[in-house]
């Protein structure tokens, strides 16, 4: 008597849950149904006990039957979302969870399903992708304009900035004709009419870098984005953002303008030329090192300063060079001679040196290499020195004594 007793109380409490929530056994059969389950389900003017998921809602989803079995054999969790058709035909949308069902023993006797009605979430989909594709549209930039194609009214309808780029009154109404003719004549309106076509007919979305000519006659560059809108296989429409890069493309163009005519210099300098980290790392080199060395820019770039082809003993100078780039690290410049191989392995005399480049901040960013060939230079000091020894022999061992004095104070400056 005590044991119907308390299973009457579970059930009663059960059927009050403020959550919608329905107990089946192993054979998906109803043994209890809170009052909101059957409310949310149409199911107030039918008694549910002991019908089975099949019985209520026809054939059962492969996924959801899945999932089910899976409970029953021990999984904690799963949830998932499936529809049907009320008693007036209305399609509801529901999100299941479903957890085990234990018995006092610990053994599982079926599963527990909660239910959320998301009909409304569901059939707002549409009006979630259009703000998921603005939102990612979105930059720093302010000149980013929305669009949208009603393909059951045949209209399309810009948002105020979207007019505003386009320099066209407010009061316009574009259609897809006009709209794809405001793009540049060429490549541009041939990419964005095949877009349109390819996302009607396939669903595929588009992101385009394209040129466009306003009503004022006014070229910009945009980055025109859209996306086709479906519900069950059937093509609702388009939407998009357009966004106004013209300023960016034309930093841009600069930049790289200055860029080349960096690169023009940089490789035209006749003295080696490199940019180091401040790990001494090469991050560039020019053509006047690379043909010196008869090397390419990939058996440079990327690799340390001191396993360098040209140095004649690296084993040697590793470790000196490696202090050189520590030091210009701190912000010290340094300068040296050194010698440097050729692309025959023949020393050649370099005047060498290494500055740090800073950044606004002052903080040292990366390093600047220098090598001058000097051989000439070298060559006339040694023969200089070789002429001052020949003459100061000559000098001493002279028969008559010689005074050397300056020429504009008389001072003595040697005597033989």
């Amino acid at each position: 008597m005590l044991r119907e007793t308390q299973t009457s109380s579970n059930d009663y409490l059960i059927k009050q849950l403020p959550v919608s929530t329905v107990f089946v056994d192993k054979k998906f059969k109803i043994i209890h149904a809170s009052d909101k389950w059957i409310t949310d389900f149409d199911f107030i003017n039918r008694d549910v006990i002991g019908l089975s998921l099949s019985e209520l809602f026809g054939d059962i989803s492969i996924s959801w039957k899945k999932d089910l079995n899976r409970i029953i054999k021990g999984k904690a969790f799963l949830s998932g979302v499936e529809n049907f058709y009320d008693s007036q035909n209305n399609e509801k949308w529901f999100e299941w969870v479903n957890v085990p069902w234990y018995d006092e023993q610990e053994n599982i006797i079926g599963v527990i399903i909660k239910t959320k009605d998301i009909t409304d979430t569901i059939f707002d989909d549409v009006k979630l992708e259009k703000l998921e594709v603005l939102l990612k549209g979105k930059s720093k930039i302010s000149k980013i304009g929305g669009w949208e194609y009603d393909a059951v009214k045949d209209k399309l309808s810009w948002c105020k900035v979207t007019k505003k780029l386009h320099e066209v009154p407010e009061d316009f109404e574009p259609d897809l004709e006009s709209g794809i003719n405001f793009y540049k004549e060429g490549y541009s309106r041939n990419t964005i009419a095949m877009a349109v076509d390819i996302a009607m007919t396939k669903g595929l979305a588009w992101n385009e870098t394209l040129k466009l000519i306003t009503a004022k006659g006014k070229e910009i560059s945009v980055i025109a984005t859209g996306k086709p809108v479906f519900k069950n296989d059937k093509f609702l429409g388009l939407i998009g953002t357009f966004q106004d890069i013209t300023d960016e493309v034309l930093i841009k163009a600069k930049t790289e303008e200055q860029e080349r005519i960096f690169s023009s210099i940089f490789n035209s300098s006749y003295q080696f030329t490199g940019i180091l980290d401040t790990e001494g790392t090469f991050l560039e080199i020019n053509d006047t090192a690379l043909k010196f060395s008869d090397l390419k820019q990939e058996d440079i770039i990327n690799k340390k300063f001191w396993e360098a082809y040209w140095w004649p003993i690296p084993d040697m100078v590793k470790e000196g060079l490696k202090q050189v780039v520590a030091a210009a690290a701190q912000g010290e410049f340094m300068r040296s001679e050194i010698v440097v191989l050729d692309k025959n392995k023949q020393p050649i005399p370099v005047d060498f040196s290494l500055k740090p480049i800073y950044d606004e901040d002052g903080k040292v960013v990366s390093l600047l290499a220098e090598g001058r060939m000097i051989k000439e230079m070298v060559e006339a000091r040694q023969k200089l020195k070789i002429s001052e020894k020949k003459f100061r022999s000559l000098y001493e061992l002279a028969p008559i004594a010689y005074i050397l004095s300056d020429f504009e104070t008389g001072e003595i400056l040697d005597c033989n």
